[in-house]
């Protein structure tokens, strides 16, 4: 049982890198949500790193429960955020830490985080099939905006952004 974690910056390592890779892994190629091929170039850990401010869960001993990615918006990882926004990429739990609230815990922290003060959005998308996911994104006050949902192939894309109101720097002193 996980009673206890620490949401912190994901530190680079070669087994922090190997732990990040292979929770992607697990969370997205084998629970079927992502196709190998694919996952091989977007879960390595460079490319992961590269998309913005990654954060880990990690239980007393060190392991790896959770992930997700901050993504600064504007930039080229970005599908949908604009300046002064951000998205939410790659949230990733254990399946043995699921239900024990680790997903809520990262996103809340990436969403405190100082990289997220000036934003005045967040958005994510999720995948129809991931109805944990988007029971956990409605729980954390994420609207969906199904005029910005999108399709990658086969499989369909549910966008949600959660308003950030009174972060940014409105100019006013």
């Amino acid at each position: 049982m996980i009673d206890e974690f620490i949401i912190q910056p994901l530190v680079r390592s070669p087994r922090h890198d190997a732990a990040l890779e292979q929770l992607l892994h697990d969370a997205y190629v084998h629970a079927g949500f992502t196709e190998a091929a694919r996952a091989a170039a977007l879960f390595r850990a460079d490319a992961v790193h590269a998309r913005g401010f990654t954060f880990g869960a990690h239980d007393a001993s060190g392991t790896l429960l959770g992930t997700v990615t901050l993504v600064p918006g504007g930039g080229p990882a970005c599908r949908i955020a604009g300046a002064h926004e951000l998205e939410v990429h790659l949230l990733a739990v254990r399946a043995d830490a699921r239900g024990r609230g680790v997903g809520e815990a990262l996103v809340t922290a990436l969403l405190d985080a100082p990289e997220a003060q000036r934003a005045t959005v967040a958005w994510l998308w999720t995948q129809a099939a991931m109805t944990s996911a988007q029971r956990l994104y409605q729980r954390l006050q994420f609207e969906r905006v199904s005029s910005r949902d999108f399709r990658d192939g086969t499989r369909e894309f549910l966008v949600y952004a959660r308003p950030l109101s009174g972060r940014a720097d409105s100019g006013a002193g």
